[in-house]
Formats: C-alpha cells, sequence, structure tokens
C-alpha cells in the first residue's frame, strides 16, 4: 500500500487503499451516514507508537460480529494501515507539532454502500501534550444527566458503535447543569454505568470496584488497569454501583483510551472522597508509566 502523499499532508486509510486524509470521503449513501451503521475503535500513541493494537482489534472483531457487520479484509490489513497512517503522521507531527504531542487514531467499519462491501478508515487527530494537564491536578467532575444508558436488549453494549448521538445528548444536558463537568450515564434502574469517554472505577482501601461488564462496554484501558492495579496488591470487584457508593469511597477514576486515567472530585456537586485527587490514582498512573517505559516506549508526557 505504497502512499503517494506528500511528507507534509497528513495520511489516511480508506476502502484499501492510503490516501492524502484531505482526500480521504464516504459515498452519501453509505451505512455509516445514512444509520450510523458502523463500529469503531479509539487507540492513542506513546512515542509515536500505537498502544494495545491486538487489544482493540479483538474488540473490533466482536463489535462487527455482534452489528452483523464483516470486516472488509483480514485483521492484519488494518493492523498494517493503522501502522502506515501513524508512521507517516507521527513523523509530521514530529516535525510540525510540540515536544511530547502524540497521535489519537481513530479506526472504523463501516456497513458501506446498500449492496456493496464494508469499508474501513483509520485517521488520526493531535493529542498535544499537556492538554489535560489541569484534570490530573485538580480532577474531573461529573453529572447525571437525563439521559440513561441505552438498556441491552436494545443494544449490546459491548458494541463499540460510530453512533454517539445520545452520548452527544447526554454531553449538552450535562454542560447545561453545570459547564465543565462531563456526563455520568446510569442504568434505568438507577445505578452506574459509565461515562461518555471510559469505564468508572471506585476505590475503597485496597478494593477497587466498577460496575458489572454485562451493562458496559468492556474497556481496553480498564482492562489494563485492573492488571496493573492486580499486580499492585489491590483486590478487583464487579458489582453495581450508585452515585452514592461512588461519593462514600475514597476515589473515583474515569479510564479511558486518550486521557488513560482521570481523577474524579465531584459528581452533582457531590464530593467524592475528600473531593480531591487521591493517592491511589497517582500510584496507578505511575504504574503505567512504567508499564509504557517496560514496553520500549517512550514515558508518557501527558500524564
Amino acid at each position: 500500500m505504497p502512499p503517494a502523499v506528500p511528507i507534509d499532508e497528513p495520511l489516511a486509510y480508506l476502502g484499501g487503499r492510503l490516501l492524502p486524509a484531505a482526500e480521504a470521503a464516504l459515498p452519501l449513501d453509505d451505512g455509516l451516514v445514512t444509520g450510523g451503521a458502523a463500529v469503531t475503535e479509539r487507540l492513542r500513541t506513546f512515542g509515536g507508537v500505537p498502544f494495545a493494537v491486538d487489544r482493540h482489534l479483538d474488540r473490533l472483531e466482536r463489535s462487527a460480529a455482534a452489528a452483523f457487520i464483516d470486516l472488509p479484509g483480514p485483521r492484519e490489513e488494518l493492523a498494517e494501515a493503522i501502522a502506515a497512517v501513524v508512521r507517516h503522521n507521527f513523523a509530521l507531527l514530529e516535525r510540525t507539532g510540540g515536544p511530547g504531542d502524540e497521535l489519537s487514531v481513530g479506526l472504523f467499519v463501516s456497513a458501506g454502500s446498500p449492496g456493496g462491501p464494508s469499508v474501513a478508515g483509520v485517521t488520526t487527530t493531535v493529542l498535544e501534550a499537556g492538554r489535560f494537564a489541569a484534570d490530573y491536578q485538580d480532577g474531573v467532575r461529573l453529572v447525571v444527566p437525563a439521559t440513561r444508558q441505552i438498556p441491552a436488549a436494545c443494544l449490546d453494549p459491548h458494541i463499540k458503535t460510530r453512533s454517539r448521538l445520545h452520548w452527544r445528548i447526554a454531553a449538552r444536558q450535562a454542560a447545561a447543569i453545570d459547564p465543565g463537568t462531563r456526563p455520568l450515564l446510569l442504568h434505568l434502574d438507577g445505578t452506574v454505568a459509565e461515562t461518555d469517554t471510559g469505564n468508572v472505577l471506585s476505590v475503597r482501601g485496597r478494593t477497587i470496584r466498577t460496575p458489572p461488564r454485562a451493562g458496559t462496554l468492556e474497556g481496553v484501558t480498564q482492562a489494563v488497569t485492573r492488571e496493573v492495579a492486580t499486580d499492585l496488591g489491590f483486590q478487583w470487584e464487579e458489582r453495581p454501583l450508585t452515585v452514592a457508593d461512588l461519593c462514600a469511597g475514597d476515589e473515583a477514576l474515569v479510564a479511558s483510551t486518550t486521557p488513560t486515567l482521570w481523577p474524579v472530585v465531584r459528581i452533582d456537586g457531590r464530593p467524592v472522597g475528600a473531593g480531591t485527587v487521591g493517592s491511589v490514582y497517582r500510584t496507578l498512573t505511575t504504574a503505567w508509566e512504567r508499564l509504557v517505559e517496560s514496553a520500549g516506549l517512550n514515558k508518557p508526557t501527558s500524564f
């Protein structure tokens, strides 16, 4: 897949070929455009290297199967496309971006146009160093909007779908309640589901609790955090949680690909624990840094 792309232009992958990102376009009758019929993944780089590619491709395959969308080719081709796009665009970023900048990598498979094959795409956006610095230092605030998690009987929560409409609505509702907050969705029974960007973790002593995976997306960052935490001697439990449970804990965290881990300090205006960034968050982020370094990647500058 040799790209005929100038070195000073971002590269993308679409429909089996590499091309200038500015030229990548889907037809108006594509299933993603007409009905949001697509599955997706979001990766990030550390030191210009995509992290946990195999885990993300595993989940993409599961999402596609559950959504009755055929992959357009072998997963090895998607892995090669990710590597090629990131290699080109990170080299461009090193020339034009700031120190410590990374890439956020978007991957999708659309159902395609009627009667046609499915279509895969890979794009990147810049993840500026320090983008989340204030969130890491001061913590993030969550708000419960009126929108609820889509019931599993209506849409399998393990499908990472490109349709984000209900999350967009939830984010607007949260911003209207308290500007600068992120939405925390509940199930119809009032228990905690997840945020618009990742899984929720509750810390009490040496135990980390998270909502049952049956009702939430199985997060890659959450899975890695579980491995890191258990190696450090933490107990990990899956159990239904309420907002009151989260606030009564010592700490709460959001596990998400792009920021990796966020400390949560308030929910609906109520403090979580002491209402400050806690020691377990710092312990886990340090462990994440060591994990990334041990994998031969650069130490994250965004922590």
